[in-house]
């Protein structure tokens, strides 16, 4: 297992999530061209000029290199509240070890910054859903490969990553689920242009293959629920048909 904490100018928060997880395994704390304080820099594991979220992705992948595919990463941005880190990384691990269909897992999540309905708690046990929300989840290494590394020249900012995750685990008869046992929070603080990450979205997606540029645009009206159980279904079955 590799924690890795990406971080762009929310240093306090991430450092103290680094110290939260630091008892759990290892953990990577990982700066996008931060302004830092006296004393901040020695906290972090890596400092990298501002390189995006795609580009924190790409270095996240390069260092869970030596890992076997089967092994989780938990990858959080550093602007997120985790009351129970010990207790997560529990779930997220239990998760993993019982159900070798399980691709992608994702805590569920409150906070103006929790954009999706279905990231949003609904009970108190896992729930299959078509994609997860990329301010934190866990993903294993075997899977994070087929869409790393992103290429930085098309899309940067990195919208769209995480319904190409879901994807690919669709199209490998996966399974992807937000976690109701626990929740964390996500305050909104988006510090990008949308307007330029939707821009680069479209052209990273215009270069997709016809049945990927489906998922992306039905997944998120067919989130959880039966909805999400036929998108899968169908798009598994027409990529067995025609999977180049």
């Amino acid at each position: 297992m590799l924690v890795a904490i990406v971080n762009h100018n929310c240093n306090a928060n991430a450092i103290a999530l680094r110290r939260s997880f630091l008892p759990l395994g290892p953990v990577k704390l990982i700066d996008s061209g931060s302004r830092f304080e006296p004393g901040e820099r020695q906290h972090f594991d890596e400092l990298l000029p501002n390189v995006y979220y795609s580009g924190l992705l790409n270095r996240v992948y390069e260092l869970a290199a030596t890992l076997d595919d089967a092994e989780p990463l938990l990858i959080t941005c550093s602007d997120v509240v985790i009351a129970e880190p010990a207790r997560l990384v529990g779930l997220m691990r239990d998760a993993f070890s019982r159900n070798p269909k399980i691709q992608i897992w994702a805590p569920s999540a409150t906070g103006e910054g929790a954009h999706f309905r279905h990231m949003m708690p609904r009970g108190d046990k896992p729930r299959r859903v078509s994609f997860v929300d990329g301010y934190c989840f866990a993903v294993r290494k075997g899977m994070l490969s087929r869409v790393c590394p992103v290429d930085l020249r098309v899309n940067s900012l990195g919208w769209g990553i995480d319904r190409q995750l879901g994807y690919l685990a669709a199209i490998s008869r996966g399974s992807v689920v937000v976690d109701d046992r626990i929740s964390i929070m996500h305050p909104n603080g988006e510090g990008y242009d949308r307007n330029e990450a939707s821009r680069q979205y479209r052209s990273w997606r215009s270069r997709m293959r016809y049945l990927a540029r489906i998922f992306h645009g039905r997944c998120e009206q067919l989130a959880e629920g039966i909805g999400c159980t036929l998108l899968q279904c169908a798009i598994a079955a027409l990529h067995r048909i025609s999977p180049s």
